[in-house]
């Protein structure tokens, strides 16, 4: 377990009493700490995260293509409207006058969603702006969790239950961590210590 700033760390929070994983944030709306967090959604009025992001793109797509069809059935009557003169598609007018704009405001959000996760990067991320660095006189993109578009999207279906790339000996020596610890609260003849940088020390009692 390792503890700073780098896109891998562990960072404790003193409203939670937890270490959170990396890509994870207190929310103060909602007061508890997000996996994977990606933003706050206040039309939802609940942050979205590792856990219910794919449902909220579902929705956003399934909203779309309903506002979508209710532009095309608009259109359609519209249509046949015109064929007897205006009278009687003022109606259906408006409806299609009033779904373009939120047809084409959700069409942006999902594209901006849909290329977040093809390039793995959460709103949170991307607004902060977390994975450009300064280089020379301009700025380059080095985002560690992009493993290409399709493991990307790979993740995304599976919640984003992944390891980025270069860090599989970071998460291998957690879970050995893991087991010493377990291991030592079992067994009494080994000591247990939790040091200041929050790594983990088990070792044997030596004998007097």
């Amino acid at each position: 377990m390792c503890e700073g700033g780098g896109p891998f760390s562990w960072k404790y929070c003193a409203t939670c009493n937890i270490y959170r994983p990396p890509r994870s944030k207190h929310c103060s709306k909602c007061n508890c700490c997000v996996l994977n967090f990606d933003h706050h959604c206040p039309w939802l009025g609940c942050c979205v995260g590792g856990g219910n992001y794919v449902q909220f793109i579902s929705f956003l797509v399934s909203v779309m293509v309903g506002v979508g069809g209710y532009m095309v059935r608009s259109m359609v009557e519209v249509g046949r409207g015109l064929e007897g003169g205006w009278k009687g598609v003022g109606g259906f007018l408006g409806v299609f006058v009033c779904s373009t704009p939120v047809f084409v405001s959700l069409g942006m959000l999902v594209g901006y969603h849909f290329k977040g996760i093809g390039r793995n990067v959460t709103t949170n991320e991307d607004a902060k702006k977390v994975f450009e660095r300064k280089w020379g006189d301009g700025t380059i993109y080095d985002n560690s969790w992009d493993e290409g578009c399709v493991r990307n999207w790979a993740s995304f279906w599976k919640g984003r239950d992944f390891k980025p790339k270069g860090v599989e000996k970071v998460f291998k020596e957690g879970r050995e961590e893991e087991e010493r610890y377990d291991e030592g609260l079992e067994d009494p003849g080994k000591m247990i210590v939790l040091r200041e940088d929050v790594e983990l020390e088990i070792w044997e009692d030596e004998e007097v």
